[in-house]
């Protein structure tokens, strides 16, 4: 079972206790920093049992869910106490298994490029090396896991400074030149969130002059500077907030639809595989093709989706994204025309 925070401050207090070895620490010593412990947390005047105080211990000394296994003792002489000096359950050392675990999972975070944390970890592993007195790098390790990256991606360099302010909730100035604009504009950004789509970044974040949610693709900022405005937290929770689309852009206002799509039995195994979204749902097998529906708001990254299919996909419902994939594709069929 999952430690709790309560738990944690438990086992920290009493580590705390232990580490101390200028005092004996009796059940009731032990209780007393337990419980000053508990009602500066709660507010309450409880306290902590005997009982739970005797479960923490043996949690501690066991080890299980809490991978403890620390050297607790009691004696009448020297009351509980850490038989080994300078032990403590937070500075447990790590096995040559953990590194290598670590290791492998360093080479999976180095496919972020840009925010720093796989320079970090790189650096924190290397640190445990030499401690550990391991043979072998880094470098030494083969590649097992491979990402798909875009290359000459020029928006990642605005993922250290952006992540920060997220961090900070510090709002930015932001410079920033879409696709149709000519030139870059200025901006006050609540900065809210750092989302990936299709190997490019995108900020969430909250704009005073449109008094509304924003998305902004990283390779079209120009510029990002703190602004000593005070910050707007966000209201949206980012964990459903993307539930009914596809990609990063959520039309405001509009309500989920169902959309009704028919495949091309040679494409159907891939979509069947890979869904396009949660809510794919199987309707029907038909000679034309297999027959699906979504449940979601309609917007450009859907659109763009189903062109990647070419003559493989057939928008049945409804009629308003059917005539748009119509308008597309008769512009894409001009094109080969002329």
């Amino acid at each position: 079972m999952p430690l709790t925070k309560q738990a944690i401050r438990r086992y920290r207090a009493i580590d705390q206790c232990l580490s101390n070895r200028q005092r004996i620490w009796t059940t009731d010593a032990l209780l007393a920093v337990l419980s000053t412990s508990y009602n500066e947390h709660t507010g309450s005047n409880d306290g902590v049992g005997r009982t739970t105080l005797f479960d923490d211990l043996q949690a501690m000394k066991e080890g299980g869910d809490t991978g403890f296994d620390a050297p607790i003792c009691y004696s009448r002489k020297k009351g509980h106490h850490y038989t080994v000096p300078g032990y403590s359950i937070f500075r447990i050392p790590l096995t040559g298994s953990d590194v290598v675990i670590l290791q492998q999972a360093l080479h999976a975070l180095q496919a972020i490029r840009g925010i720093g944390l796989a320079t970090a970890l790189d650096d924190i592993i290397r640190r445990m090396n030499g401690r550990l007195a391991l043979a072998g790098s880094l470098d030494d390790i083969p590649t097992i896991l491979q990402f798909e990256e875009a290359p000459n991606y020029t928006g990642t360099n605005w993922l250290q400074p952006l992540y920060d302010s997220i961090q900070r909730q510090q709002p930015v100035r932001l410079g920033y030149q879409s696709y149709r604009a000519m030139t870059a504009t200025e901006q006050v950004v609540h900065p809210y969130l750092l989302k990936s789509y299709q190997h490019r970044w995108f900020l969430l974040g909250y704009s005073p002059a449109k008094a509304e949610l924003q998305v902004f693709a990283l390779d079209r900022i120009t510029a990002c500077a703190d602004t000593a405005v005070a910050y707007v937290p966000s209201a949206v929770n980012f964990d459903t907030h993307f539930q009914h689309v596809i990609g990063p852009t959520v039309p405001a206002g509009e309500q989920p639809t169902t959309v009704h799509l028919r495949f091309a039995h040679g494409r159907a195994p891939y979509v069947q595989t890979k869904p396009l979204h949660p809510t794919q749902c199987e309707v029907a097998s038909t000679p034309a093709g297999l027959e699906l529906t979504l449940y979601l708001v309609p917007n450009p990254e859907l659109v763009t989706r189903l062109l990647s299919f070419g003559a493989d996909v057939e928008v049945l419902a409804p009629a308003t994204l059917r005539a748009t994939m119509r308008k597309r594709l008769r512009a894409a069929l001009a094109s080969y025309n002329n």
